[in-house]
């Protein structure tokens, strides 16, 4: 069909531009039903091949080898590996222990060290004896003069030296808790492994040295100083240097018989499992444990040491109940005092008495009120003298009240508003010999007056009771009988059997 006639052309002028005309543009047609669908199917066919050709070419990569299967991979600093490589270490020597494996124990020690290696053979062979419960090292940190980037990192270059302080986590069979003592181990580093060329154990000069209030609670203990030889007997056991002249098999009957009676006397209250007895001569007395580091201790025949009970991580516990504030106590004996086997068992008979209870032996407070707000060292002292004067007979009690009789004008304890007779913490350990027997006896007395009133388990009961009670708590008797009564005993009663006991 033609379109619509075309207008007629003006004339061009000349000095004008010129104007093209187009012509209208034709009308849009709109396309049916049949047309869209068909471009729809089409589209969808195009969409699916293109999945399809993602989904293949995504398998065929996934069947493509790779150089690592297990994933990305992962840089270690060379302090880093230094760091594990040490608490492999620790750990593997820790399961040693453990299990009782001496081979694996020295592994990992110089070859080249052959004093180390047999210093650490020792150390294993006396802590076995001591049948260890638990036994963790685990470093706490390396030290060096040297910084960390002169680590070697290639197998040719030297090993460098390297301190690592190692904690260890330790509980024995006779402890009731585990305790921490720390070591210090010098070691190699190469690029490949780290090597112990030696051990450090802590003892009373480095405490000195060391200004940390962290510091080891364990130090100068026989097992890390000299070799030991042991006879146990069921959860006893009796310790002596291999060079003593005391023979361990010689005295554990004595100390089985000792046990025997403590236990039985202290019935079914908390204690620990066994009892570790070292004989000692008069320098090791001072030495083991630190215990006289200062001076030398000419006044006592036997002490308990008592470790401080350790946080999970292998740290000292700083905050400490009352019911759990040691971890055990090992007793130590001073040998040339003991003059037959009466005076040996007596002696184990009142250490143990110390030991049977490691929970009641701690002081709390420090400053210048520590000797009245600690815990009163009668009850303590006076508990172990009335256990050995039993097991030592009718005899030595008598002895024991005869001597408070006749001295009782010279150190009479009742001064001031101190209306108790008991003795005080200030001068309980006297620079007076005489006073200090005076004060243990008197202290005694309390329990034997305890014992004709209300029987021996009421004694041990007291004996729970005012050790864990300040000085303080114990001045005088409005205060010192109002506790009598709670724990029900009569006041007036007890006191009249003291009186008859020691005036």
């Amino acid at each position: 069909m033609p379109g619509p006639p075309l207008p007629p052309v003006p004339p061009i002028r000349p000095g004008r531009a010129t104007v093209s005309y187009a012509p209208p543009p034709a009308p849009r047609r709109r396309l049916s039903r049949w047309a869209w669908a068909g471009i729809g199917a089409g589209a969808l066919v195009l969409i699916l091949m293109l999945a399809g050709t993602v989904i293949v070419l995504t398998g065929h990569e996934r069947q493509q080898p790779t150089a690592d299967q297990t994933g990305p991979v992962s840089f270690e600093f060379p302090e880093e590996r230094m760091d594990r490589r040490i608490a492999e270490m620790v750990a593997r020597r820790s399961a040693a222990m453990l299990r009782g494996d001496e081979d694996a124990w020295l592994a990992d020690i110089d070859q080249q060290r052959p004093a180390v290696r047999e210093r650490e053979r020792m150390r294993f062979r006396n802590l076995r004896q001591l049948r260890p419960t638990r036994f963790d090292l685990a470093s706490s940190g390396v030290r060096s003069e040297f910084g960390l980037a002169s680590l070697p990192t290639s197998t040719t270059a030297p090993p460098v030296a390297r301190r690592a302080w190692v904690n260890a986590l330790m509980q024995f069979e006779s402890d009731v808790q585990p305790h921490f003592a720390a070591y210090n181990y010098q070691i190699a580093v190469s690029a490949e492994a780290v090597q112990i060329v030696d051990v450090l154990a802590p003892n009373a000069k480095t405490l000195a040295d060391d200004t940390r209030k962290d510091g080891p609670t364990v130090r100068d203990a026989p097992w890390d100083t000299e070799p030991l030889r042991a006879a146990r007997r069921g959860e006893v056991v009796v310790f002596a240097s291999q060079k003593s002249r005391w023979d361990p098999a010689r005295y554990i009957g004595t100390a089985v018989r000792a046990s025997s009676f403590v236990r039985k006397l202290w019935g079914s209250r908390p204690a620990p499992k066994g009892f570790a007895v070292f004989l000692a001569d008069d320098r090791e007395f001072d030495r083991w444990f630190a215990y006289a580091s200062e001076e030398p201790d000419t006044d006592h025949a036997g002490y308990v040491n008592c470790p401080d009970i350790s946080e999970p991580s292998g740290l000292r516990k700083l905050i400490i109940p009352y019911k759990e504030s040691l971890a055990g106590c090992r007793i130590v004996l001073r040998m040339s005092t003991v003059d037959d086997d009466h005076r040996a068992y007596t002696l184990m008979v009142h250490e143990m008495a110390h030991a049977i209870g490691p929970h009641l032996l701690r002081n709390f407070y420090h400053g210048d009120d520590a000797e009245r707000l600690n815990a009163p060292t009668w009850a303590a002292e006076g508990f172990a003298e009335w256990v050995e004067n039993i097991a030592g007979g009718p005899a030595e009690t008598k002895a024991g009240m005869s001597l408070v009789r006749r001295n009782w004008s010279r150190y009479n304890p009742m001064t001031g508003d101190q209306d108790v007779p008991l003795p005080q913490n200030p001068r309980f350990f006297s620079s007076d010999d005489l006073r200090t027997s005076f004060n243990y006896e008197l202290s005694a007395a309390f329990y034997h007056a305890a014992e004709r009133v209300g029987g021996r388990q009421k004694a041990v009961d007291l004996y729970t009771e005012f050790s864990r009670r300040s000085q303080l708590l114990s001045d005088t008797h409005f205060i010192f009988d109002a506790q009598l009564e709670k724990a029900g005993v009569d006041p007036d009663r007890l006191w009249a059997a003291h009186r008859n006991l020691i005036r």
